[in-house]
């Protein structure tokens, strides 16, 4: 990330090794490049922290990496349990540029926070964008979240159904799919009107 290269470092696996050898036979020879190795250790990580303050301050010229950053703020302040800050920094990383396999994660925070404030319609919403986004990223958990979803917060049924199916196919044998799908099949037929 800071164009750094580091030549003739000694690899990190290999300090400890250092460190054990120098307790044991007193090598004090070797332990010139771990203090070298500790020395760049400390000047990327003051780089790394004024990149980082610089793409908080101006992240459409840090577009490859103010995602990340907004996706791990969101993350501490959900920790934190201060979900205000939490929902608009995730917001902020899904209008940045991420990969799909955060983009997903970011989209399941976030839809959690909006029902746990009654938003269903913005959950709902946001599941449907990640669907038409990375469909690629709906797996067996993802489908799970969204047939739940659908079915208990949307009352949409189709969808529910749809998703819960998808996942057992995705999912051969898997007991708890098949007891949703089949839930959510008996809720439908409850739902139809049979006229005489």
């Amino acid at each position: 990330m800071l164009g750094i290269e580091r030549i003739n470092d000694i690899p990190s696996q290999l300090v400890p090794e250092v460190y054990y050898q120098y307790l044991q036979r007193g090598y004090t020879e070797l332990l010139e490049n771990v203090f070298e190795h500790n020395a760049q250790d400390i000047a990327s990580l003051a780089g790394l922290t004024l990149l980082l303050e610089s793409a908080l301050q101006s992240p459409s010229d840090f577009h490859e990496i103010a995602g990340y950053i907004y996706f791990a703020l969101g993350e501490s302040h959900k920790r934190k349990k201060i979900l205000s800050e939490a929902q608009r920094f995730y917001e902020l990383a899904l209008e940045a540029h991420i990969e799909p396999a955060i983009y997903s994660k970011v989209c399941y925070e976030l839809a959690r926070i909006y029902i746990r404030n009654q938003d269903y319609a913005e959950a709902s919403e946001l599941w449907m964008k990640l669907i038409t986004l990375y469909p690629e990223c709906m797996k067996s958990q993802e489908l799970k979240r969204l047939a739940i979803h659908f079915e208990h917060y949307d009352k949409d049924l189709t969808k529910a159904f749809y998703f819960a199916a998808k996942g057992s196919e995705e999912i051969k044998d898997n007991a708890d799919f098949e007891k949703r799908v089949a839930r959510i099949f008996k809720k439908m037929l409850k739902g139809i009107k049979v006229s005489p």
